[in-house]
């Protein structure tokens, strides 16, 4: 029997409502900002900004070791698709690594640092998620370092706190993607800004597109704020020359990729905006009035930040800092509606991380009980949110939207896995049993990710006409949901026609199911 899952227009409109409630929780927490800053706009005017000095080296160790922590505590945690997709890139043999990457919407960088990090530490989670565990501790240090140069040392310390602790940035720390990667090269970029360095700057944010197409939006946004700070120096429209000359290779597989490759993925256009927001600290909480609840929070925080930081000494600075975390999510949100729509909201963690040191410079200035309350508060939503995952992975009780190694466990006696979507046989491919064949429908694609031939060939994936062509016992797995198209659910049916059914799993928007064919 084929289970019920929503259309992709009644997801579309799950989507709208949430959005729509996280962007009304926004506003109220922007009046409240209007409001606390109305009454409090002599204060903020008066505020002086030297402080003594803390002891942050002393303080930035056990930050650090935090932030490791609560890091580490994610590894045991299956790989989900997109890192068992970065898995098969990191896997494939480097003859065969252009033509993959050539079906894929993603430049080369990530996936050979993550190649290069496997192959040290092992094809496993660890491995793989080591280089963002990696670049997640370097961010705490840049944060550190850049809230020092634009506020102070309390400020600095509180920043380095607050992005070893919230969740969103935790969690972009022990995943085996790009964005903690990515982020902590725009972060450096910023540092050089602050430094007058505009070779190391070039060098550093020519980095973000060989890691992201988004990059492209903080090369733009960084080397326009940059010239225009250094007040349009020779020096810094020649680093610009060179990131031209640094990123000019992989401008034209951007070309490439975005002109005959992007229409196939799942890409939808939302709320970059949103994204950003959520990404710090209410995206990793349970749905409902804390996540709601944390969007206001956030709104907040970074509408009061921003009036304590034009208010007192250096606003020109700050502004041009605090631009670059408003113009990003703007490019993101205009690209999405005049060229390709733009979805992922972890492109937008380090726009996120620079709305955090700007709220660290704000709870600096606060009186020693107003800063402990405040700290308490968002370090109480983090606890929440580190809580219940850490609850979900103890008790097996996550909504999964992918497929993982606890599926694939079931086909651990079969002789063959046939996935009927490709966005399986990628998980498929990393967690089959030993000795188990993995092959894949060659009709199917499930609208997830569309490979061409030549990637799938590239990466190895085998595939079949229909089920009824394999022999031995058979292990189908399936997934139900908005992107099902109808040729899989016809397939599928047939398949549930045939086959025992041994699992099943259903949250309403994702359903699974395993089958069992057994040697005809």
């Amino acid at each position: 029997m084929i289970p019920p899952v929503p259309s992709l227009t009644q997801y579309l409109e799950l989507l709208s409502q949430f959005d729509g409630t996280l962007q009304a929780a926004a506003l109220v927490g922007l009046l409240i900002a209007g409001v606390f800053t109305l009454i409090n706009f002599r204060h903020l005017q008066s505020l002086d900004t030297a402080f003594p000095p803390v002891n942050q080296i002393r303080q930035l160790v056990p930050t650090m070791f935090l932030a490791l922590f609560l890091r580490l505590i994610r590894f045991p945690e299956s790989l989900w698709y997109d890192e068992t997709f970065t898995a098969a890139m990191a896997a494939t043999d480097i003859s065969k690594f252009p033509t993959a990457l050539l079906g894929d919407v993603h430049p080369p960088l990530a996936y050979l640092i993550m190649r290069f990090s496997a192959l040290l530490f092992g094809m496993n989670e660890f491995g793989l998620r080591l280089p963002s565990l990696v670049a997640s501790l370097l961010v705490v240090w840049l944060v550190w370092l850049i809230a020092n140069e634009v506020f102070n040392s309390r400020a600095a310390y509180i920043a380095a706190l607050l992005t070893a602790v919230l969740p969103g940035i935790a969690y972009y720390g022990a995943e085996a993607r790009y964005p903690m990667l990515l982020a902590a090269v725009v972060l450096a970029a910023l540092l050089m800004i602050l430094k007058n360095k505009p070779r190391w700057f070039a060098v550093a944010i020519a980095l973000a597109p060989w890691l992201h197409s988004t990059g492209w939006l903080y090369v733009a946004v960084l080397l326009t704020v940059a010239i225009v700070w250094h007040g349009f120096r020779w020096r810094w429209f020649r680093s610009g020359v060179l990131v031209v000359i640094l990123t000019a290779p992989v401008a034209a597989l951007a070309y490439i990729q975005t002109e005959h490759v992007i229409s196939g993925f799942w890409l939808q256009a939302r709320a970059p905006f949103v994204h950003m927001l959520t990404t710090s600290l209410s995206a990793s909480l349970p749905s409902g009035w804390l996540q709601v609840g944390g969007m206001a929070l956030v709104v907040f925080l970074s509408a009061v930040a921003l009036v304590s930081a034009l208010a007192t000494g250096k606003p020109l600075k700050r502004a041009y800092i605090y631009s670059i975390a408003i113009l990003v999510p703007f490019l993101a949100w205009f690209v999405g509606i005049v060229f390709r729509p733009v979805y992922l909201p972890r492109t937008m963690l380090a726009a996120t991380l620079i709305l955090v040191i700007f709220w660290s410079g704000w709870i600096a200035t606060l009186s020693r009980r107003w800063r402990s309350s405040v700290l308490a508060l968002l370090i109480g939503y983090s606890g929440a949110a580190h809580g219940y995952n850490l609850y979900n992975q103890l008790t097996d009780n996550f909504v999964r939207t992918d497929m993982d190694n606890k599926f694939f466990a079931h086909c651990a006696d079969a002789d063959v896995i046939h996935t009927v979507q490709l966005n399986l046989a990628i998980p498929a491919e990393f967690y089959a049993p030993d000795g188990v064949d993995v092959v894949s429908w060659y009709s199917g694609q499930n609208n997830h990710q569309r490979l061409t031939q030549n990637a799938i060939r590239a990466l190895n994936i085998d595939q079949v006409a229909s089920w009824t062509q394999l022999t031995g016992d058979v292990c189908i797995v399936a997934q139900y949901s908005y992107y099902t198209e109808e040729n899989e659910i016809e397939y599928l049916t047939a398949v549930a026609d045939t086959a025992e059914l041994v699992y099943s799993e259903n949250n309403q928007l994702y359903a699974y199911q395993v089958y069992w064919l057994y040697d005809r």
